[in-house]
């Protein structure tokens, strides 16, 4: 929810929807010391400061300077000292010593870092290169002041102070250092309006000159926001109620009763509260109610958009929430905060890519969310794609890196009849097929400079299609590289010695000849196992001759009928060259290969990674896979040669 739609619905406001914001003061060096590197600043003078909602709407906001306005305990804990409200830690050169309030302004002594990069800041700060100073902080209530002829006034009477920035161009004029122990009062022009704000950033907005009067609007223009503002309230209530696991006359209640979206939370927790207890009462116990961080909400929304411009379909409203709509750039100006209203959009992409989303003025992550959008993309795409061999497969996954053994179905013991009162005798699986291990893979994808600014994700779904097919690729082919593996013996899967390799030519006579292979099968305990064939295999130039041996054509001829029409699944891979062909007992029922991943990656991953080669954003996609034939029985191949 936006300051617009908190503006419009209450006089005391919960400040939570608009992130952390930033304010300007300035800096002076007289108070530094240079034997224990620190400086002493005033952070804050309560100056009047023109702000914009991201509809355009214009509202004033005063911070109260006391006590009983400002929470100090981060600032007191060891908040940073950072650079242009960069919040990586490349950018903090310091950390704020102590905070305090004193004759109505925030002071706060901060300490520098030896580090090479904050040593030069430093050494600015003591030749007064550098004065200017600015703080990040976040409003959790504000109490709104209508006032006729001018914008509203929304004073944050409770909020919170989250860092401290060296900047350029301070605009909280009333705020200084306290170089010779005087407290400065703010200049009367600070009172009022926007006399304390940066002269050139006036000039740039007409509108903002006309002391607070804002031009008259159409009628009809009015009644269009006055649509989109109640259908964005309807929307927000029922996504609540429905994530509440409330029902939908719950949510129909809330609408039509008018109720703004903080008034609906309210009565959302108070029916939740009152249905939990309800279920105590009855059931005699109490359960855990697990609550969703808005801030997790506006992440989702925000990836979900994302997601639906690069495949290009149209998301769900509920999905998307208020980002429905809007454009990669929009997107990402949302995720810096107040902080990028003025910018322009080459500066938004730029502070995006600089640091990689990581602002203390987010909502969200932009990176995170395009990243999240590109791995589900990814996956969406590799599901979309048939792997031909998948029957004859058992996916599983390991712990590491290390050899991991297979175990053939053959190698179970028998089990034994237990006499009342008898023992169990133990019995040991042991392992034919040996051990494999499983292997990294990955590659780069950039996002561009230019696919940002001009809208334009086309080239990276392309990008994400092209690494689909490549992971589906690489699976397929540790699939088929797993037929020819070496078991633990030194042989291959198919040998002569283990009787699962003919040379019959496919045909009807060949096929009755693998399935008697199939059938003399034995376990380790020398008993039959009795398999019989479920899928026949054969290349692309046996494919014709397959279709004919399998399908249900009714003879002419008794003595000509098809034994195996609807008997076999036919699968065509590469895996078979030539005339080569293969029968395979069902996996539940004899051995498969077994196509292994990582635990906890058993899906494709993508992932933000520092690059400062390419002019864009870079992600890492990873996947792990190995595979290898858990064992030899439940396979017969022929040669097709007839020799």
């Amino acid at each position: 929810m936006d300051p617009k739609d908190q503006v419009e619905t209450s006089e005391e406001l919960r400040g939570d929807a608009f992130g952390v914001m930033h304010r300007s003061a300035s800096f002076a060096p007289a108070t530094v010391d240079e034997a224990v590197r620190t400086v002493e600043l005033i952070f804050t003078a309560g100056a009047t400061r023109r702000m914009m909602t991201w509809d355009g709407d214009r509202y004033d906001e005063e911070l109260v300077v006391s006590e009983e306005a400002i929470r100090m305990e981060r600032l007191n804990a060891g908040a940073p000292l950072l650079l242009d409200h960069m919040a990586a830690t490349r950018f903090q050169v310091g950390v704020v010593e102590s905070a305090r309030i004193e004759s109505g302004q925030g002071i706060a002594v901060v300490r520098f870092s030896k580090r090479p990069e904050a040593d030069e800041v430093f050494r600015d700060v003591q030749d007064g290169i550098i004065r200017g100073v600015s703080v990040g902080y976040k409003v959790h209530r504000y109490v709104r002041e209508d006032r006729e002829g001018e914008v509203p006034l929304l004073r944050a009477v409770d909020w919170e102070p989250a860092e401290i920035s060296l900047v350029s161009i301070p605009a909280d004029a009333a705020a200084t250092v306290r170089s010779d122990g005087s407290n400065p009062q703010p200049t009367p022009e600070t009172k009022v309006g926007l006399a304390g704000e940066d002269k050139k950033e006036r000039s740039m907005d007409p509108e903002l000159n006309t002391d607070g009067a804002k031009p008259a609007e159409d009628a009809a223009v009015i009644a269009q926001r006055a649509v989109t503002e109640e259908r964005q309230r309807a929307a927000e209530i029922r996504t609540a109620v429905r994530s509440a696991r409330l029902d939908d006359d719950f949510a129909e209640k809330l609408v039509n009763a008018g109720t703004n979206i903080n008034q609906a939370r309210a009565e959302i927790l108070s029916e939740m509260a009152t249905r939990q207890e309800h279920n105590d009462t009855r059931t005699g116990h109490s359960s855990a109610i697990i609550t969703r961080d808005e801030r997790e909400t506006v992440q989702e929304h925000a990836e979900n958009a994302l997601l639906g411009l690069i495949s290009r379909t149209q998301m769900p409203e509920e999905k998307v929430g208020n980002f429905r709509n809007a454009k990669p750039i929009e997107i990402a100006r949302r995720s810096l905060g107040a902080q990028a209203r003025r910018m322009d959009d080459r500066e938004v992409i730029s502070l995006v890519m600089r640091s990689g989303g990581m602002h203390s003025s987010s909502d969200f992550n932009f990176t995170s969310a395009i990243g999240g959008a590109m791995e589900r993309r990814v996956r969406d795409l590799q599901a979309q794609v048939n792997m031909s061999l998948m029957p004859l497969v058992r996916e599983t996954t390991v712990n590491s890196f290390l050899p991991v053994n297979t175990y053939s179905v053959g190698s179970f013991p028998e089990l034994k009849e237990v006499a009342e009162g008898g023992e169990y005798e133990a019995g040991t699986v042991s392992t034919e097929s040996g051990s494999f291990r499983i292997a990294k893979f990955g590659r780069i994808l950039n996002l561009t400079f230019e696919a940002i600014v001009n809208d334009d994700l086309r080239m990276l779904d392309s990008v994400i299609a092209g690494t689909s097919t490549a992971i589906t690729k690489l699976r397929r082919n540790k699939v088929r590289e797993a037929f020819g593996a070496k078991l633990a013996d030194g042989k291959t899967l198919f040998h002569a010695s283990r009787g699962n390799l003919i040379s019959a030519p496919l045909s009807i006579d060949g096929i009755a000849a693998a399935q008697q292979k199939l059938f003399d099968v034995k376990d380790l305990d020398g008993e039959e196992m009795g398999l019989t064939g479920a899928y026949l295999v054969v290349s692309s130039a046996l494919a014709k001759d397959a279709r004919q041996l399998i399908s249900p054509i009714t003879a002419a001829v008794t003595g000509e009928v098809n034994i195996y029409a609807n008997a076999l699944n036919l699968i065509v891979d590469p895996v078979m060259q030539g005339n080569e062909w293969m029968l395979a007992a069902s996996p539940n029922e004899g051995d498969a290969i077994e196509l292994a991943g990582l635990r906890g990656y058993e899906a494709p991953r993508v992932e933000e990674v520092n690059s400062h080669l390419t002019d864009g954003i870079s992600f890492r996609v990873r996947t792990f896979a190995g595979a290898h034939p858990t064992g030899w029985r439940g396979f017969v191949k022929s040669t097709g040669n007839g020799q």
